[in-house]
């Protein structure tokens, strides 16, 4: 499927992989919580993006270079209101540590084919991952390009065609009902700057990457842990009948079957079970030649590749534990979410990170 393509989907698997990054998977731990409807994730979330695949054009020297695969992991701390009527869906992310204004607003949405079709196709945007605040062209950020044509290109092979990054192409979202719920295809841009400590630096330190992002909310009976224990009592991470968990049709996502196998199998109720994450992110990256010190193709282009992310994540501090910060507004203080501005949600702030890198051995 190519974006010009894009259209309701037919019932089978679907691969959302035009210029998009389907990316992160939450579950919660929460009293009251339900299986349906929008998942409560107020908590703090150690998100780590794995990059798995690292794309060139086929005409020209992939200017991608350094360890591979390797992976980063920023601490957010999200906030979540549940009893804020129509804003029930809304909630905060900081990267723990980070300026405030780097707070960032996000809808959870559930994933039907239209909202996939809706959300998925590509938009320009010259904003980063908190939306208005960091509108690079206002800021005057250096050397970020002002014509966006570069967010949407695409790795060519040696017949000068597009092609699709697989960690997208792979990624699949259910087209029947259960759907999963999350926040969908978020594009935006920043800057792989020494502060992030989201690359490594000797390799893509001052370039500009475009992100296409989505994070999805599910619970895994795998994290429902034994208070007494900290681990899953035994039984519960098999399939079921045999354990709790259940692979989604048509695709490779696994979630809780439902609360009654929790009670049958165990002392543990939905109030024990953790959030977890799942998704992938990624596009192009530019290295603009002052700030990276990158020569420009033989064309007067600059130099770019393509990198994409499988991330996952999991839950450090529960609701209860980030309550008080979130009654301060330290992760809850934006109200603009990404109905009013095209590029609020985002997964890492382009300024401010607290991260660890390391190479995959």
């Amino acid at each position: 499927m190519s974006e010009s393509q894009l259209q309701a989907p037919a019932r089978r698997p679907c691969s959302l992989f035009t210029r998009l990054a389907l990316a992160v998977s939450l579950v919660a731990s929460v009293s009251g919580q339900s299986l349906t409807g929008v998942p409560y994730v107020q908590g703090s979330y150690a998100i780590t993006y794995k990059v798995i695949e690292m794309k060139g054009d086929m005409r020209w020297e992939n200017a991608c270079k350094g360890p591979f695969p390797y992976q980063f992991t920023w601490t957010f701390d999200i906030c979540h209101d549940q009893n804020a009527g129509e804003d029930a869906n809304l909630y905060q992310a900081q990267i723990a540590g980070s300026d405030r204004s780097t707070i960032r607003s996000r809808r959870i949405l559930e994933a039907t084919p239209d909202v996939q079709v809706e959300r998925c196709s590509y938009r320009s945007t010259s904003l980063g991952p908190a939306g208005e605040g960091q509108n690079w062209i206002t800021l005057g950020e250096p050397d970020y390009p002002e014509d966006p044509a570069w967010q949407n290109w695409k790795p060519k092979d040696e017949n000068d065609v597009d092609t699709e990054p697989r960690t997208f192409r792979d990624f699949h979202l259910p087209v029947s009902p259960p759907y999963v719920w999350g926040t969908l295809c978020h594009q935006y841009d920043w800057q792989d700057v020494a502060k992030n400590e989201g690359g490594w630096s000797d390799f893509y330190l001052n370039a500009w990457r475009h992100e296409n992002e989505t994070w999805i909310f599910y619970y895994d009976a795998c994290n429902c842990l034994d208070p007494s224990t900290n681990a899953p009592p035994p039984g519960l991470c098999g399939f079921d009948p045999d354990g709790c968990n259940e692979l989604i049709e048509g695709t490779r996502l696994v979630r809780l079957t439902n609360e009654n196998c929790l009670k049958q199998k165990s002392s543990l109720s939905l109030a024990d079970c953790q959030v977890a994450i799942t998704g992938v992110g990624g596009g192009t990256v530019l290295y603009p030649e002052q700030s990276t010190q990158t020569p420009k193709l033989a064309d007067g282009r600059t130099r770019f590749c393509f990198m994409y992310s499988k991330i996952t994540g999991r839950q450090t501090r529960s609701a209860e534990q980030v309550a008080r910060n979130c009654a301060q507004g330290s992760a809850s203080s934006s109200t603009s979410t990404e109905d009013e501005e095209e590029s609020t949600d985002a997964t890492a702030s382009a300024t401010d990170a607290a991260s660890s890198v390391k190479p995959e051995p």
